[in-house]
């Protein structure tokens, strides 16, 4: 679920006494999980990975990586500093969304970002759920989440989000879709009816 952009010397760089090895200039680092978004427990790794490749069904939670679920969630999107401010991260990030769009593996994107980044993130179809729970790196992160891979059933637990949220991503599902959803409060639960 990990994505890089690596740049190895030309022939003339090599000659010219540059190192010949190939360098990772920027990368995508993400997990699969049935959470509707990124939390410390997705971020996180089941202490028995070796033997147990799933923590599904048996945490209330889903720990790390998931074979199954509806949400990649992107734990880091980083370029070396020397490559900073030339547009790369927004192409990595162009190319991850499409590599995911093409795979048909997840209904949607999830990432946490602090204040300043979220215009950014914004750019490329992510919306602003709020502030997050996760305490990871000293907490302080916003939910952003995209919806943008294609619905096909979607089903999230909204206890997390307020009702103008939850609307605004009905609303961009519908648009997407052209299918009704319904939320359910009781069950806290948001369903798509698939138009035929």
């Amino acid at each position: 679920m990990s994505l890089g952009i690596f740049s190895q010397p030309t022939k003339a760089e090599a000659d010219g006494g540059a190192s010949g090895k190939r360098q990772l200039i920027a990368h995508i680092i993400a997990t699969r999980t049935a959470a509707p978004c990124v939390t410390d427990a997705t971020m996180d790794y089941p202490k028995d990975w070796r033997t147990n490749k799933s923590s599904l069904p048996n945490e209330k939670e889903p720990v790390g990586h998931q074979n199954i679920g509806g949400t990649i969630c992107i734990h880091s999107l980083a370029v070396r500093s020397e490559y900073q401010a030339m547009g790369i991260g927004s192409v990595l990030l162009k190319c991850y969304i499409q590599r995911m769009k093409d795979a048909k593996i997840a209904d949607r994107l999830a990432l946490l970002a602090h204040d300043d980044l979220k215009n950014f993130y914004g750019r490329f179809g992510f919306d602003d759920m709020g502030p997050s729970q996760a305490t990871f790196g000293g907490g302080n992160w916003n939910n952003m989440v995209s919806i943008e891979l294609g619905i096909v059933v979607y089903v999230a637990n909204i206890a997390r989000f307020s009702s103008f949220q939850m609307y605004r991503m009905i609303s961009r599902a519908k648009a997407m879709t052209g299918n009704t959803m319904t939320v359910n409060p009781d069950q806290h639960a948001i369903s798509e009816t698939l138009n035929p």
